[in-house]
């Protein structure tokens, strides 16, 4: 009877090849030679299929992994390709970002269609950018340029944007123009050099346009021009410039002391500059023959100058030895914003924190420090750090009697001494003093203005207030009463926040540019071209164009700006307060010079801006 056998044969340790073998299932191989037909949907890399070399007329699919072994010609890849490299041709379709150098004709390269990139990154572009689409065919290339000697040739090869510095006056020329349509040149303005420009330049207007001459490292100017025969000519024009500006402070009228800074003590009949630019401020305050000043620069410094008896000018310094004729820096700090206020015996001010600090006289508690000791040097007021820093939000009056200031919520704070009941706290008592910041009602207060003996405000309704003295008609009550809390002048809702108040003179200014004055008449200072007293307000003139205005004494000497930049003044004359050039009462605005640019009113002068 046959039976079945059973044939042992020994393991083949090593690799094999079998011509022809249909596989099922799980193929492991070292290499693979052939073609693979058949659904290969389930095969994954480094799971169903191991391979090092696949050698192939066309692959479908999904391919993930190292890619450089991948050959033949062309590559036809469809789908989702990941390498860390890629050897060879590659026909389709690249959608995502493409790293790395790419070589050879990309014209049929077309964004979001044969390649869809966000940011192109090279080190160098080859090329004059001639066929470049989009960017146009002078696109912008930068360079630096000195300008150290009597010509400077700047080559455009190297960019045709040129930021151009001088050390030298200059004259500039062109070199390889012809691929060169547009040139832009940045000049940094911290130098007075010339410039004297290619005579193929045609500018703008007809002249080149003026070097801006300023110290501000960071002001320009930028010049453009285009060419449209490839540099032969140009047509150029000043593009844009940034210059910060720069100010000058001007001032006239009595020189004792030397609080006008000019280091003397000649009074002057015309205005004559303080050493210096940037000036931002002078005091803008008080009402009272002021012989202290108090200003402040645009880059935030603190100065003061005139005399310094009661410590108001913060020099550290008390007696009536202290006067000083020419601005000394007040300590070293230069966060000081605002308007800084001084007034005879003490003054205010403002930091960028919104603090605010004071120095001077303090026997009535008028400094807000909550004791009666005098200071010599800045002293905050407080912890509050939301006091509003305006022109009009604040005032400081004379002899330590008033301070007073708007915070930011339109609160409006009051300290010192009730001296004719300024204070306006509904107190007749003359000798009741406040030593630290009182509340007045109301939430809504806008501007403040005012003096020891009187006080005006504006709420943020147009409404205009005031209390305090008002023996010469100054309350604008129509009568001579003295008010001891806030009452509101007539029923007009269109005054400005450019009130002004001495003692016995109130100018205010409406929303529609006309003037307004009332009170104290004695020496023409309403300017209404006579010398009667008004209890309520009387229109100036019928200009319209009024736009600050400021009382300088309560001498009755008057100063106002209008919208054209000029500066007009009225009034008492004694010492040539009003700047005329003379010693003459006027009793209406006549303008000062000629001049179209000022800018800022002060006690004892004015700011004019120069661009």
């Amino acid at each position: 009877m046959s039976q079945e056998k059973a044939q042992l044969i020994a393991p083949i340790d090593s690799s094999f090849t079998v011509p022809g073998v249909t596989v099922s299932g799980v193929l492991t191989a070292t290499t693979f030679d052939g073609t693979i037909t058949g659904v290969a949907d389930s095969i994954t890399q480094g799971k169903n299929l191991n391979v090092g070399v696949i050698t192939a007329l066309s692959f479908a699919g999904n391919l993930t992994g190292d890619a450089g072994g991948l050959i033949g010609s062309p590559n036809t890849v469809a789908g989702v390709v990941t390498a860390t490299s890629f050897i060879g041709g590659l026909t389709g379709n690249i959608t995502g970002d493409v790293i790395g150098n790419a070589t050879g004709v990309g014209g049929s390269i077309l964004q979001g269609t044969n390649l869809n990139v966000g940011i192109a990154t090279a080190w160098k572009w080859y090329g004059d950018g001639s066929s470049l689409t989009s960017v146009g065919s002078s696109a912008y290339a930068a360079q630096n340029v000195t300008a150290s000697a009597a010509e400077t040739i700047i080559d455009l090869t190297y960019g045709n944007l040129v930021y151009l510095t001088q050390s030298s006056d200059t004259t500039v020329g062109f070199a390889s123009t012809a691929a060169t349509q547009q040139v832009t040149i940045v000049r940094n303005t911290d130098s007075s050099n010339t410039i004297t420009w290619p005579d193929r330049i045609t500018w703008s207007g007809g002249s080149a346009p003026t070097l801006l001459d300023n110290p501000d490292s960071a002001a320009f100017q930028v010049f453009r021009f285009l060419s449209v025969d490839t540099g032969l000519t140009y047509n150029g024009w000043e593009e844009m410039k940034n210059a910060p500006t720069i100010t000058e402070a001007y001032v006239w009228g009595r020189a004792v002391y030397g609080h006008l800074g000019l280091n003397d003590n000649v009074s002057r009949s015309s205005p004559m500059q303080i050493p210096g630019t940037n000036w931002a401020t002078l005091n803008t305050g008080g009402g009272w023959s002021n012989y202290s000043e108090v200003a402040r620069k645009t880059d935030g410094t603190l100065w003061s100058w005139g005399y310094g008896s009661k410590g108001q000018l913060g020099l550290n310094q008390t007696g009536p030895s202290t006067k000083i004729s020419s601005p000394i820096q007040v300590g070293s700090d230069a966060d000081w914003i605002g308007y800084p206020k001084i007034d005879h015996h003490m003054a205010h001010m403002n930091k960028s924190d919104g603090s605010l600090w004071t120095m001077g006289r303090n026997e009535f508690g008028a400094l807000g420090l909550n004791d009666t000791v005098w200071r010599s040097s800045p002293t905050q007021i407080g912890t509050d750090t939301d006091w509003a820093t305006g022109r009009t939000e604040s005032v400081v009056s004379k002899d330590g009697r008033l301070q007073a200031s708007i915070k930011t919520d339109g609160t409006l704070w009051v300290w010192g001494r009730n001296y004719y009941v300024q204070l306006g706290l509904n107190q007749s008592d003359w000798a009741v003093m406040y030593s630290s910041p009182v509340q007045l009602p109301g939430t809504n207060w806008r501007s403040v203005h005012g003096t020891s003996d009187a006080v005006g405000a504006t709420k943020t309704d147009g409404t205009l207030w005031s209390w305090g003295y008002g023996g010469q008609g100054n309350s604008g009550q129509n009568n001579k009463t003295t008010y001891s809390s806030p009452k509101q002048v007539g029923t007009d809702t269109t005054w400005t926040t450019e009130v002004s108040v001495t003692g016995t003179t109130v100018n205010a200014i409406k929303t529609d540019g006309t003037l307004w004055s009332w009170g104290y008449n004695n020496y023409g200072g309403l300017g209404l071209n006579d010398v009667v007293k008004r209890s309520s307000p009387t229109q100036v003139g019928t200009d319209t164009t009024w736009s600050q205005v400021q009382n300088c004494s309560d001498y009755g000497t008057s100063k106002a700006l209008k919208t054209d930049g000029t500066l007009w003044m009225w009034g008492n004359n004694q010492f040539g307060r009003l700047g005329l050039n003379n010693l003459a009462q006027y009793s209406s605005p006549t303008q000062i010079g000629t001049a179209t640019n000022w800018s800022l009113l002060s006690q004892n002068g004015a700011i004019k801006t120069i661009e």
